[in-house]
């Protein structure tokens, strides 16, 4: 069962019913919240176990396995299959979740992910467009995902346990990259 929790309410989704769509439906009720839904945002969290990977949905042959989780060690994760890609991202939005100057994520499909421990909180830092996830206890921030079908869930590559094997090899919004950044690939 996933709990979704959108501002004062909750919910309780079905078992089998997907966190992608449940989440969906979680964020079109938030908006009926306030009288200004671009203002309003919502908080939900997936307990573990939530999101199960399923055999072969984005691997072939032997597949590859990333664990990691928060500061703290509340939250744990595992990432099953190759990673969709891993980029550096240059945006405004990404550089105020994080503090930092850029972040790196390694994106990977919804369903290939499974939290072991604890709940990932996600909050919509842009309703309708963006959902970023993060640890409650000790601020960690977590995942980022595209809203509002959700296509694949990025991962900050320093919430892995070992992400000196994960090197970005693009870069998104580099039109918001900060001058006196270099990241020494080009």
């Amino acid at each position: 069962m996933v709990t979704i929790q959108t501002g004062v309410s909750a919910l309780k989704a079905p078992k089998g019913v997907s966190p992608g769509l449940a989440a969906n439906l979680a964020y079109s009720l938030s908006g009926t919240e306030g009288s200004n839904p671009s203002l309003s945002a919502s908080f939900i969290r997936y307990s573990s176990g939530n999101s199960k990977a399923s055999a072969g949905s984005i691997m072939s042959g032997a597949a590859e396995q990333f664990e990691g989780g928060c500061l703290c060690g509340a939250i744990r994760f595992t990432a099953t299959g190759r990673p969709k890609g891993i980029y550096w991202c240059h945006c405004q939005s990404c550089r105020r979740h994080t503090g930092a100057p850029v972040s790196v994520f390694v994106a990977f499909e919804p369903n290939a992910y499974t939290v072991t421990k604890g709940e990932i909180t996600k909050f919509d830092s842009t309703p309708g467009k963006t959902r970023r996830g993060f640890c409650t206890r000790c601020g960690s921030t977590l995942t980022c995902e595209t809203l509002p079908r959700i296509k694949e869930t990025h991962f900050h590559v320093g919430a892995f346990d070992q992400p000196t094997s994960l090197q970005p090899t693009r870069h998104y919004f580099s039109n918001e990259r900060l001058p006196w950044l270099h990241t020494g690939d080009g």
